[in-house]
């Protein structure tokens, strides 16, 4: 039987609100990639992944909550913070998917999704 190493539940780059699990196997080299979505993406890659690796579950840290028009400092690289605007609506912010830019001469801080797929190494192309 082929042994494969699985690696932890982490977002998808393509689509960052699904949740995904990748597995090696250690024999042919092959990936199995299995794609959560929906509201209980992340639950569901992280208990898939227990499951596959017979390791119990890590609970996802609670997020912050922040009121819109405050000022409170929180770290960029938590998983999520919980933003309730001036209107009262509850949005998440998922910090550790986006790529941010502060320009001082507008005072302004933005977020860019962070690209879908990132080269790692250049090879050489062979003849």
């Amino acid at each position: 039987m082929a042994k494969i190493t699985y690696l932890p539940p982490f977002a998808d780059k393509e689509n960052p609100a699904a949740w995904r699990v990748e597995g090696r196997n250690e024999d042919t080299g092959d990936i199995r990639i299995t794609i959560f979505g929906g509201p209980e993406a992340e639950k569901l890659a992280a208990e898939y992944y227990a499951f596959k690796t017979n390791k119990l579950p890590v609970p996802a840290a609670k997020p912050t909550e922040v009121v819109a028009g405050t000022s409170m400092p929180f770290d960029l690289n938590q998983r999520e913070i919980i933003i309730t605007t001036r209107q009262g609506h509850k949005v998440s912010l998922y910090p550790n998917r986006t790529e941010w830019s502060y320009d001082v001469r507008k005072n302004q801080l933005t977020a860019f999704t962070k690209p879908a797929v990132e080269l790692i190494e250049k090879g050489e192309k062979s003849a």
